[in-house]
């Protein structure tokens, strides 16, 4: 990421940073604390509230509800509705993005949860996205927002096969940018203040 001529770019992508808001649908900021303060210091408004950590690997739909609602309103308090907003977000963080971009969350009992679309997202950057929540007919049929994908092919929780079906479910309407990286686990993105040299 770098910023040149205005603009804050990522390969293959460019965002004005004239009223930029970026919103992450993360657990804890810190453990994205060196791209926060990026995004802070290209002239983005930075939305990341703090999550409790997930203690399982299966969601509850009030663990979601409540993370939709609280991302809302922590962006309704910086961003009007007419706000451009980039969100990112990691695994469960990508679940509720993609929401409220527009996707249906579809629940292991069969049920599809209520999160309403937020239409201030108009681009979307996801790393180890917990697809598992699309598989439906459908699910995916009203997210019409750009999303560029990070996996890892050590990735054991969200595998690479999470962000080829985001990718395959879309294709016809939504560019999907999706990148593999080769020997990335679930949390290796994470930012942990000290280097360990090992795939997390």
């Amino acid at each position: 990421m770098c910023e040149k001529e205005g603009l804050l770019c990522y390969p293959r992508l460019r965002y004005e940073t004239q009223g930029c808001y970026s919103s992450l649908g993360v657990g804890n900021p810190e453990r994205h604390l060196p791209l926060l303060t990026s995004l802070v210091a290209c002239g983005c408004t930075v939305v990341a509230p703090h999550f409790e950590p997930m203690v399982s690997l299966s969601s509850s739909a009030e663990d979601l509800l409540l993370r939709a609602r609280r991302l809302r309103l922590s962006l309704n308090a910086v961003a009007g509705p007419e706000a451009s907003v980039a969100g990112g977000g990691h695994s469960i963080g990508s679940t509720i993005l993609l929401a409220l971009a527009g996707a249906t969350v579809w629940m292991r009992s069969g049920e599809p949860l209520e999160i309403a679309p937020d239409g201030r997202f108009d681009r979307l950057a996801l790393t180890a996205p917990a697809t598992g929540f699309f598989q439906a007919p459908g699910a995916l049929d009203n997210l019409h927002t750009p999303v560029l994908v990070w996996v890892g092919t050590r990735d054991g929780i969200t595998p690479p096969t999470h962000g080829q079906l985001l990718r395959d479910a879309t294709v016809a309407r939504v560019s999907v940018d999706l990148r593999v990286v080769t020997h990335a686990g679930h949390l290796s993105g994470i930012y942990t203040g000290v280097q360990r040299g090992k795939v997390v």
